[in-house]
């Protein structure tokens, strides 16, 4: 693979793409959280009155975060985090602070973040290194163990031989956390801006929770 500008135009259209999901990633931990929190503080009264909803819920979050890890762990034809971060490992000696300098020339009326992003990316301040890539995609790969079967057998297929695999919650719970960490550091590297992405619902969506779920007319 080459390494020129259009492959980091890619790259770039790529790591946005990869960050408007993880955002819904990020803002649907946050209300899982909340409503984790919500079930601990009235779990004498939900006990008595439910046996479906809560549970059904807590399954409906493990498989949207399953499929998360799915999305973004696999490199194959779809744009996901991990084949972001291989296809820039395969370019890595090409990869230099000159060429990064092109795609974000310094302003000297400005500070010189290039030099500070790239060298979270560089072992010797001139090129990319391979083994640093190789680190963050063994993290992402972690995270994934078992999980990418349970996905495959038991939620996006019903595989006829079964499922061996098992998943703890808190494999599932560290996730989101660790690719948002991973998604931000490839959006400063590739797109420029040092972000963090936060959970940003902009109305009162747990008024849920004060209000009954039912109208009760009369």
């Amino acid at each position: 693979m080459k390494l020129n500008k259009a492959a980091f135009q890619k790259w770039q259209r790529w790591m946005e793409a990869v960050e408007t999901d993880i955002k819904g990633v990020v803002n649907n931990a946050d209300v899982f959280d909340k409503f984790t929190r919500v079930v601990k503080e009235n779990y004498e009264h939900l006990k008595s009155v439910d046996g479906v909803f809560v549970p059904f819920v807590f399954d409906c979050y493990d498989a949207c975060v399953a499929m998360a890890i799915r999305r973004h762990v696999k490199v194959d034809k779809s744009i996901s985090l991990m084949r972001v971060i291989r296809e820039v490992q395969r370019c890595a000696r090409q990869f230099t602070f000159d060429f990064y300098l092109e795609q974000f020339p310094i302003d000297p009326d400005y500070i010189n973040w290039q030099k500070l992003t790239f060298g979270q990316f560089s072992t010797d301040g001139q090129t990319i290194s391979e083994e640093t890539l190789e680190q963050d995609c063994t993290k992402l790969a972690n995270l994934s163990k078992n999980i990418l079967d349970v996905v495959d057998k038991k939620i996006a297929h019903l595989d006829k031989n079964g499922c061996d695999a098992m998943v703890t919650f808190r494999s599932l719970r560290q996730f989101p956390n660790t690719l948002n960490e991973l998604t931000c550091r490839y959006l400063s590297l590739i797109t420029g801006r040092g972000v963090t992405l936060k959970a940003y619902i902009p109305f009162d969506w747990e008024q849920v929770f004060r209000s009954p779920l039912a109208r009760v007319d009369g």
